[in-house]
């Protein structure tokens, strides 16, 4: 099923298609298996990023595995998960903007 993904991110988005972004539930923790399985899973001909929302997740050792097969770590604003400084572990940085402390709120811009 992921090889279809792909195939249709691929055919669909052709020139478009920038990072592919893999967002992970709230109450998914960190084991070693989960992440060999997400790492055995990808197709590293595309650029892909993922997007953990539970911070057992925000580990050395996970940024350096990503970090070796070029796989971003997407950070991201998500109460629970707020972090002193974004983690750029590739030549592409990713981070989503949710709401902290409240989740999506609209942000009001403000002209100078």
């Amino acid at each position: 099923m992921l090889n279809d993904f792909y195939a249709l991110a691929r055919e669909g988005l052709t020139e478009k298609l920038g990072p592919v972004l893999f967002q992970l539930p709230p109450k998914l923790t960190y084991s070693e298996e989960a992440l060999e399985l997400m790492l055995s899973q990808f197709d590293y001909n595309f650029l892909n990023a993922i997007e953990f929302r539970n911070s057992t997740w925000w580990r050395p050792g996970v940024i350096a595995r990503l970090t070796k097969k070029n796989i971003v770590f997407c950070g991201v604003s998500f109460p629970g998960l707020q972090k002193d400084m974004a983690i750029i572990n590739t030549s592409t940085c990713y981070y989503r903007f949710h709401g902290v402390p409240k989740l999506f709120t609209p942000v009001t811009m403000k002209a100078f």
